[in-house]
């Protein structure tokens, strides 16, 4: 019985030791397209992005000081 006993704490030791690696999913891209604007008393930001699922991403961002002086990338 005791050896049963041992062996049967042994395996039940081995399974909880063994390493455990969750699974990763991978999800393929899908579109997307978002954008926003801030006005205050520093100036004004702006961006809009769009993905079109398969890698390619379009979009600009800007900035328009408190001077006025209007910057876009």
């Amino acid at each position: 019985m005791s050896l049963k006993m041992t062996l049967i704490l042994a395996v039940v030791t081995l399974v909880a030791a063994a390493p455990f690696a969750p699974i990763e999913e991978i999800h393929k891209p899908l579109p997307y397209s978002f954008g926003y604007k801030i006005k205050d008393k520093h100036g004004e930001q702006h961006r809009e992005e769009t993905g079109d699922g398969i890698g390619a991403v379009k979009g600009s961002y800007g900035f328009t000081d408190e001077r006025g002086i209007h910057r876009q990338v």
